[in-house]
């Protein structure tokens, strides 16, 4: 059994540069993005913490200046001086074009309850776009990364997300739009990958399963 809580239902996420942290009627909850690292799946331990902290900076702000498109509220060419920001969110604004993709919710934050076991998780975008078989239109979640590779925790990421759809749609498409710094062949500032591995949801419920245990027990707080 899956149950979607909102923020309406007492959940919120606290995100300073010290903490990011999920709760649930003011009881932490673990997230989405620790649960993965905690299993192993995802280790960036061996990256020094500049680099770590100059990635998510700009991750931040092509996915804000991405939020202010969907919102009709960004003019594009205010972004032209500035490459790194501009061609990442063209390539959005691509991806969107080209798959007639539809934003419903952006960056809302959830608490997800499956099998009594609880995690919060704040999906980049849920939407429908053309993603069916034959092009039919397709309840997604839609994950941006500016990354120079998708990784296997982002898959698995997906598979978390998605979980808050499943009511409305047995199967929902799990897609990955990676946003360029340089146009491909085809003039395409984004690479879009459709995640189709079963086995993502078991290992996210597996590693959901071993960190509930560890909390259930004290081993973590």
């Amino acid at each position: 059994m899956i149950e979607v809580l909102t923020e309406a239902d007492g959940v919120r996420l606290v995100e300073t540069a010290t903490e990011h942290q999920y709760y649930l009627n003011d009881k932490k909850i673990p997230g989405c993005t620790s649960i993965i690292q905690g299993c192993g799946i995802s280790d960036l331990s061996g990256i020094p913490r500049f680099i770590l902290d100059k990635k998510s900076a700009l991750g931040n702000a092509v996915h804000e200046y991405t939020h202010w498109w969907d919102e009709n509220d960004l003019d594009l060419n205010d972004l032209k001086p500035f490459p790194d920001y501009y061609n990442r969110t063209l390539g959005w604004t691509q991806f969107r074009e080209d798959w007639n993709y539809k934003p419903h919710a952006t960056e809302i934050v959830l608490a997800i309850r499956v099998n009594g076991m609880t995690f919060g998780v704040k999906p980049d975008s849920l939407g429908t776009g053309n993603f069916g078989t034959n092009g039919e239109p397709w309840l997604a979640t839609v994950e941006k990364k500016c990354t120079v590779d998708i990784e296997p925790a982002h898959e698995i990421q997906t598979a978390a997300q998605a979980l808050a759809l499943k009511a409305d749609c047995p199967i929902p498409a799990r897609i990955i739009v990676q946003l360029l710094p340089e146009p491909d062949k085809l003039g395409k500032y984004y690479h879009m990958q459709e995640c189709k591995e079963p086995s993502d949801e078991r290992v996210f419920l597996s590693a959901l399963a071993i960190e509930t245990y560890k909390r259930n027990r004290k081993i973590i707080r």
